[in-house]
Order: C-alpha cells, then structure tokens, then sequence
C-alpha cells in the first residue's frame, strides 16, 4: 500500500479533459448499461500507455489545435485524446469526438 502512495504520477487530466470523459460517459452509459465504463477504461488504457511511453506512441498526430498538443485516436471508439507534454507527465487536455472542430481546443492549456 505504501509503494502505491509513492508511485509517480505520469499522466493528469485537465479539468475540461475531466468533464469531457464524464460527459461521454453518461451518454455511451444511456446508450447501453456498461458500454460508457467501457469507453472509460479504453480513455484510461491509452491514457497509461501515453505516460509510460512518454507520448512516443506509433498512432501519435500533431493536432491543428496548437502546435505544442499532440493527439492519440483511441481504437473502439470515434475519439481522441489531445495532450501536451509536461517535464514530468503528460497533460490530457480534451477527451474530443473525432468529428468535432479541434480548432475550438485552442484555448484549452
């Protein structure tokens, strides 16, 4: 229990990034019971692979939000995760629908 307390934190979602999951969740959760959870899990699973690799992931594009995010597609599901590169960790930004205008992202920090 204590080395999970020290464990380094290598990702962090922003709070807009936050509220964009949880909005998507309850509307996949209303399309089907437990299909939201599952969107959830596959936003986390490349959300750990992202801080482990460091954001060096094969399905990486720089995004036309801003130069400095960076966006990750995510496979089941019609989204991507945009994210920046910190010192320590990498900062998800927007939990976005792959048909939506990213150019609306570019305020998001």
């Amino acid at each position: 229990m204590e080395n999970e307390d020290k464990k380094e934190e290598t990702y962090r979602f922003e709070p807009e990034a936050k509220k964009d999951l949880e909005d998507s969740y309850l509307w996949y959760e209303k399309q089907r019971e437990g299909l939201g959870l599952e969107f959830a899990n596959e936003v986390f699973d490349a959300a750990e692979k992202l801080g482990k690799k460091r954001g060096e992931s094969t399905v990486e594009t720089h995004s036309n939000a801003s130069p400095t995010v960076k966006k990750t597609k995510l496979k089941r599901f019609p989204f991507s995760l945009y994210y920046v590169l910190k010192e320590t960790l990498i900062s998800i930004v927007a939990v976005w629908h792959d048909r939506r205008n990213p150019e609306s992202l570019k305020n998001r920090k």
